[in-house]
């Protein structure tokens, strides 16, 4: 039951995904785990998209409306690189 109602608050955008789930191996995040991640608006992501900037993410299918998510992995290395760049 407590799977399902983190699921559901996760989906309604109210909650900042926890450690475990990020954890989980070859789970993709979405947009707003992302933004939550880097404490920016999801729409900043969708910019940095448009300008071919930010975190490498994947399109899941073909078309403008196929779902976009992004590996935890390139998240991270998008941190360390502004790391670096700030340095």
């Amino acid at each position: 039951m407590q799977d399902l109602l983190s699921r559901v608050s996760l989906s309604a955008g109210n909650q900042v995904p926890s450690s475990a789930q990020l954890a989980q191996p070859n789970r993709l995040l979405t947009t707003e785990e992302v933004a939550a991640r880097l404490c920016v608006a999801p729409a900043t992501l969708v910019w940095w998209r448009a300008q071919k900037q930010g975190p490498a993410f994947l399109r899941l299918g073909r078309g403008r409306r196929a779902p976009i998510r992004y590996r935890p992995e390139a998240v991270d290395e998008y941190v360390t690189q502004m790391e670096r760049a700030s340095a």
